[in-house]
């Protein structure tokens, strides 16, 4: 297994570095770090003049940018799923792909980056100077909504987002990702060293954590 140099995100398209969306006046603008609900937040900003646009060629880094952090190993989970289901399951989502290209937990836990989807959220994030950060945590959904309501209603971007129509996004392979999330979660939950070794990779992820006041 090789690590995929042309950083492709989850849309097959090329990930550029230093993807944004802003209005074209650039009071703020946010950044897309892949597995941290990125697809949510775009389908909530463009639809009022957002649009894409690369901060580095732009030099934008003192632009003030919304940033959302996740836990790295949860994250982790999540990038290395959906890189497995996006090149190696089979169109019958099954996942006797995976076996047949030999594409072991071994093998995965020996890369432990492969794509966007699992690169550091410090990557995203290099030379900027001005982020505000949220939190985003899988099983609080309803706090992290209310909390970028409150965010989205400051910057004068109105909303119709609250827990009951949070924009869900249907994903064919639903049913087969969580039966890989689960099966992951599970061998870092039994293994201290292989979890050690996920964290280590991350270890300027949870240095950003620790280090910021996130907004509430």
């Amino acid at each position: 297994m090789n690590v995929r140099i042309s950083q492709l995100d989850y849309d097959n398209d090329e990930y550029f570095f230093g993807r944004c969306y802003a209005k074209d006046d650039f009071s703020w603008m946010y950044i897309p770090i892949e597995k941290n609900v990125t697809k949510v937040i775009r389908s909530m900003l463009i639809p009022h003049g957002f649009c894409e646009y690369n901060f580095h060629e732009l030099k934008k880094y003192n632009t003030p940018a919304l940033v959302i952090l996740r836990d790295p190993v949860e994250r982790w989970v999540s990038g290395v799923v959906e890189y497995l289901a996006l090149v190696y399951l089979d169109t019958k989502q099954s996942l006797t792909n995976l076996v047949r290209h030999s594409i072991t937990p071994e093998k995965v836990f020996e890369q432990i980056v492969f794509d966007a989807h699992t690169y550091p959220q410090t990557w995203f994030l290099t030379e900027l100077t001005q982020c505000e950060y949220i939190w985003f945590d899988e099983h609080e959904k309803s706090h992290f909504i209310d909390t970028m309501s409150k965010y989205l209603a400051h910057k004068g971007v109105a909303h119709t987002w609250t827990n009951k129509n949070y924009p869900y996004i249907p994903d064919g392979n639903i049913n087969l990702k969580k039966e890989l999330t689960q099966e992951y979660t599970n061998l870092l939950q039994a293994n201290l060293e292989l979890m050690q070794k996920v964290k280590d990779f991350y270890v300027h992820d949870y240095e950003l954590i620790n280090s910021v006041k996130f907004y509430t």
